[in-house]
């Protein structure tokens, strides 16, 4: 097997009488022993083949030259030329967890990439418009990753074919082991990067090095706890973590991987997307790539060439609600030939009346609109403008919120959600709608995407997921019932009301 072929570390082995074809014979049992004896850190056996492993330590320029001559593959290198171009030895990692910026990661895996023809990829700046490329043979660069909040710079590395041809190079990005909480009141996404082990550590306002050990409480859904405690943390461990080696569903701790790569162009550009969802529209609302235009095709048939300039928050319109529709992105220019598809299903109703808040249970007479003008500051209520916003027409009846060309109550094509505040004793407490939704976590982006549901779409659309709390088990019977089945209450929610802010006190 060509050392070129990425492997999976699970299966580096030491020498045995079994992966040679000589067990149960003592004799061979007898000189294995002394080969590992005299041997055993200088070589290894992947899948039946028996390399020559180089360290400084154990090593050295005579024996990997000798190995070469003798036909014995040395493991990391095509041959001698190579090693000796080599300045960073060989090593077999296994996503070392360590400190990256303000964050501890799974460092990289690069085990089983050529040594030769793999090269770190780096960037000038956020724009990555101008990349450099080192060969993986010499230091890494300072600047290859930083996985911290407000870096977001992931681990980029590409492999050629020809010397110096990086266009037709296959890019990849290390995905590390992480779980990750949603956020319902603000869609943001709580990531923390743990180890192969799922613990994660962190520095406290002082400085000092803190631990929290996660297990998992639920292996189907990959929910977490705290280890020890019986509580469930809200934390989830996406699925592509776990490497079912032995494929008996059953998860093991070798079959615990600290990270992936996944293929990140399809050639040079590199495309992921993200995409608001309405009834009758579907907007472009992010795009990663360095391409400077783009060709979007809806269910393969060409809709436009849009300029990188004008790419976010393009509208692709002319839908038609509750249909899938392919959208493709293709990058449009020379030397850049890059592809993202994504299937995605419209809204059965516009986006706001779909998210219309329910107001029943609220005092009508002391429950308010909370308005926001057109560039998002909230109206202040005061003693003097309150009846305008209040909830309640003064018959017992909810009225309409005002709307007006100045202020909204709500807009979640724009992202403003719904809010009130109720006022009592001179005190008052804020509430957002959380509108019926599902999601889906890119993890390049490190965000969610979601699609608003109408009340009676109780399954999730391929890869996204609906959130537990959208569900009121009203009998505690385990199971979604409807009005329409044996006269049970209707236990789909069509969203609910999450307390904003702590009650402060209200200003007269």
């Amino acid at each position: 097997m060509p050392v070129t072929d990425k492997t999976n570390p699970e299966d580096i082995h030491p020498l045995t009488t079994v992966n040679v074809g000589l067990a149960n014979q003592p004799k061979v049992e007898t000189v294995i022993k002394s080969i590992n004896d005299e041997f055993k850190n200088k070589i290894i056996v992947q899948e039946d083949v028996l390399y020559y492993y180089y360290t400084e330590k154990y090593g050295s320029e005579q024996e990997v030259k000798w190995c070469f001559e003798a036909g014995i593959p040395v493991w990391g290198y095509d041959d001698f030329d190579d090693y000796k171009d080599d300045i960073n030895p060989a090593s077999v990692t296994l996503g070392e967890y360590k400190e990256s910026g303000e964050v501890f990661v799974c460092a990289p895996d690069l085990s089983g990439f050529s040594r030769k023809n793999t090269y770190y990829v780096t960037y000038k700046d956020k724009t990555k418009n101008e990349p450099t490329y080192t060969s993986i043979r010499k230091g890494i660069p300072e600047n290859w990753y930083n996985y911290g909040k407000d870096h977001k710079e992931w681990a980029n590395i590409v492999t050629i074919e020809n010397e110096n041809d990086f266009t037709g190079g296959a890019y990849f990005v290390w995905i590390p082991r992480y779980i990750y909480k949603l956020n319902t009141s603000t869609q943001d996404v709580d990531i923390r990067f743990v180890d192969s082990k799922n613990v994660y550590k962190y520095r406290d306002g002082d400085g000092q090095i803190k631990t929290i050990e996660y297990e998992l409480a639920n292996t189907q859904t990959g929910e977490m706890r705290v280890k020890g405690s019986t509580e469930n943390s809200g934390y989830k461990l996406p699925e592509a973590f776990w490497w079912d080696n032995d494929e008996n569903g059953q998860r093991a701790t070798q079959e615990e991987i600290s990270g992936f790569w996944v293929s990140k162009y399809e050639v040079s550009a590199y495309i992921s997307a993200m995409f608001k969802i309405n009834s009758t529209s579907v907007t472009i609302t992010r795009v990663d790539s360095n391409a400077p235009a783009y060709d979007i095709y809806v269910n393969d048939n060409f809709y436009a060439t849009v300029a990188k300039a004008n790419i976010e928050n393009y509208k692709i319109e002319g839908l038609n609600p509750y249909t899938e529709y392919k959208i493709t992105i293709n990058t449009n220019g020379e030397s850049m030939v890059g592809k993202y598809e994504e299937k995605i299903l419209t809204l059965k109703q516009d986006i706001n009346t779909l998210a219309k808040p329910d107001l029943s249970g609220f005092d009508l007479n002391n429950t308010y609109y909370v308005m926001y003008d057109y560039n998002g500051n909230e109206v202040e209520i005061t003693d003097a403008n309150k009846s305008d916003y209040v909830i309640g027409d003064g018959n017992g009846n909810i009225r309409q919120a005002p709307n007006s060309s100045l202020e909204t109550w709500y807009d979640y094509d724009n992202k403003h959600w719904a809010n009130i505040v109720t006022i009592s004793n001179g005190k008052k407490a804020y509430f957002t709608w959380i509108p019926r939704y599902e999601y889906k976590l890119k993890d390049k982006f490190q965000e969610v995407q979601i699609r608003l549901l109408a009340k009676d779409e109780t399954s999730a659309t391929n890869g996204y997921k609906i959130p537990e709390a959208f569900w009121w088990d009203n009998n505690e019977n385990g199971r979604v019932d409807t009005e329409n089945r044996n006269g049970n209450v209707d236990e789909r929610l069509s969203g609910f009301w999450v307390s904003k802010y702590e009650v402060s006190q209200y200003p007269n």
